[in-house]
């Protein structure tokens, strides 16, 4: 299969870089607690993107445009892990279980909007989503 994809090297480095930073940096700062990246939240998660992003980097050094797909396939995983988690969970019909339900939707949104309240976006954020982003268009540009 001869392709001859151009443009992917450079942004599957960056990203793959910008992954591994971004898996570690300060993500959001909780007041009372400090900053908390990634890795404090999900170990399992920032390990994926970690592993995605040293493929990536590998890839654009060992010119393995092959590389760099599975790459933002496991970057992705890494960090939607937890939507996939609470998609395939299963779902308690019981009577009691809704009512758990209902009254554990009420306090985790108002948990979550006191959260919210106390919590500001860190500059680890943009090099995870970045490196999320680069990786991502390499491999597009991988597969023209």
């Amino acid at each position: 299969m001869a392709r001859s994809a151009k443009g992917w090297a450079a942004p599957a480095f960056l990203g793959g870089a910008g992954l591994m930073v971004g898996a570690f940096a300060p993500a959001v700062v909780v007041d009372y607690w400090g900053a908390i990246s990634l890795h404090d939240v999900a170990q399992t998660q920032a390990l994926l993107v970690v592993l995605a992003g040293a493929a990536a980097l590998a890839a654009a050094t060992l010119k393995r445009p092959s590389w760099v797909l599975p790459a933002a396939l496991v970057a992705w995983l890494g960090i939607l892990l937890p939507l996939v988690r609470n998609w395939l969970a299963p779902e308690d019909d019981s009577f009691f279980g809704q009512i758990g339900t209902a009254i554990g939707d009420s306090v985790s949104d108002q948990l979550g909007r006191a959260a919210l309240d106390l919590t500001s976006v860190s500059w680890g954020v943009a090099p995870l989503l970045g490196g999320l982003l680069l990786v991502s268009y390499a491999a597009w540009r991988t597969l023209r």
